[in-house]
This record gives C-alpha cells, sequence and structure tokens, in this order.
C-alpha cells in the first residue's frame, strides 16, 4: 500500500510539468528562435587546447590546424577571436589592425584556443593564448588594450578584464582611438558592414533593373521588325 500511495504524486508531478512547459509555448506563437551563438558542442568551455597557426587572416579571425588523429590530417578551421570585433580588412585602420595582430602573435606557431560558442556561419569564437597563461595575456584582449579592436558581444567570465582593456585604451588614445583625440569618430565594424551590405544590395538592384529594361527594349525591338516584314 504505501508504494502504491507514493506513485500517485509522481504522476500529479508530471501533469504539472508538462501543464508548465505547454503554457511556456502559448498557441499561434511561433517558438523563440535560437540564439545566433551557441556553445561548441566537441569542445569543453574554458578548456585549452594546443592548436598550430597557420595564417592570421585579420584582426579578429585566425585561421588553425587541429590534429583529428593518427590515420588523418590535420583540419584546419577559421577561429573568430571572441569578445572583440576589429575594422574590416577594407575599412580604415583595418590593414593595421591585421597587421598588429600579426605583430603580437610573431614568429609563434604554436597556441592555445579556448572555445568559447559557434557564431550564425558555424566558425568556432574562441580566445587565442601565447601559453597556458591569465586571460588578461590572451591576444583577443590585448588587441583592446592597445586600441586595435572594439569590445563586441562581452560575457563572462571576461566581460570586466576585456571592457577595462577598452575603455583604458580609449582613455590613452591608443591604436585607433588616436582619431577621437583629433576631433574624427570611429565607425563600427558593424556599422561599416551594413553600409557596405546596403551598396551592394543597391548595385544588384541596379544590375536587375538594367537588364529588365534592356530585354524590354529588345523585346521592342524584334516585335516592330517582325510587324514591318509582315
Amino acid at each position: 500500500m504505501p508504494a502504491a500511495t507514493s506513485a500517485k504524486p509522481k504522476k500529479t508531478a508530471a501533469k504539472s510539468t508538462t501543464k508548465k512547459t505547454a503554457s511556456a509555448a502559448p498557441k499561434g506563437k511561433a517558438p523563440a528562435k535560437p540564439k545566433k551563438e551557441t556553445l561548441q558542442p566537441p569542445m569543453e568551455r574554458g578548456k585549452l587546447r594546443a592548436v598550430q597557426l597557420t595564417r592570421v587572416i585579420d584582426g579578429d579571425t585566425v585561421e588553425v590546424e587541429m590534429g583529428v588523429g593518427w590515420f588523418k590530417a590535420p583540419a584546419r578551421k577559421r577561429i573568430r577571436l571572441w569578445g572583440i570585433d576589429a575594422p574590416e580588412s577594407s575599412q580604415k585602420n583595418g590593414k593595421e589592425s591585421t597587421k598588429h595582430l600579426q605583430k603580437l602573435i610573431g614568429s609563434r606557431r604554436k597556441i592555445y584556443l579556448e572555445a568559447m560558442a559557434l557564431d550564425q556561419y558555424g566558425r568556432t569564437v574562441g580566445v587565442i593564448y601565447p601559453g597556458k597563461s591569465a586571460p588578461g595575456h590572451a591576444y583577443n584582449c590585448r588587441m583592446l588594450a592597445d586600441g586595435w579592436a572594439h569590445s563586441y558581444m562581452l560575457s563572462k567570465p571576461y566581460k570586466d578584464i576585456y571592457a577595462r582593456a577598452e575603455a583604458q585604451a580609449k582613455a590613452k588614445h591608443k591604436g585607433m582611438w588616436k582619431q577621437e583625440k583629433r576631433g574624427k569618430s570611429l565607425e563600427a565594424p558593424g556599422a561599416f558592414r551594413k553600409k557596405e551590405q546596403r551598396k551592394q544590395e543597391r548595385r544588384h538592384g541596379f544590375k536587375v533593373w538594367f537588364w529588365v529594361i534592356t530585354l524590354l527594349l529588345l523585346a521592342g525591338v524584334i516585335t516592330y521588325a517582325v510587324a514591318t516584314r509582315l
């Protein structure tokens, strides 16, 4: 008898849980979209992994080789640096930002990666270090401290360290922040990307209208030619 009595509350708990789950997604409303960045499944967050640097792509992106086993060639992966957003290569200060990251890394080929997330393009978002060192020594943080990157989507555990590094670089007018000292405002990389995207959309729209008008004119010429022959 005691076993039967204890089974009833379990059923009640299961029902209440089901009701809560159902009430969380009301009818007629689409489920919430997943966040753009999710944790990288194959690696544990906070765990450092030795990788081989193959090249610096820009101020916030590198390419690395990861060993995958005895019988497989190392896999090449692009790593977007967590917590920072550097000027684009075609943007002002973009080339200088890339050169500064190259200078920081120097001739070092073995670096350490801490995978933090995946972005919407499937790239690993991570923190890279020269060795097994403190967060403040990470190349990501040093790019902020030297004034060659903006902070981006900061969160724990390194939010305070990175925000402080950027604030000090701005206050001391380091790197690209020298422009603000001269009275010129810096364009954020995100704003630059949106502007470039709008330009591409306008160019695409122009091409579409050009071909539409061209085909209409061609159709008119053909129609006129046929009509005159008849």
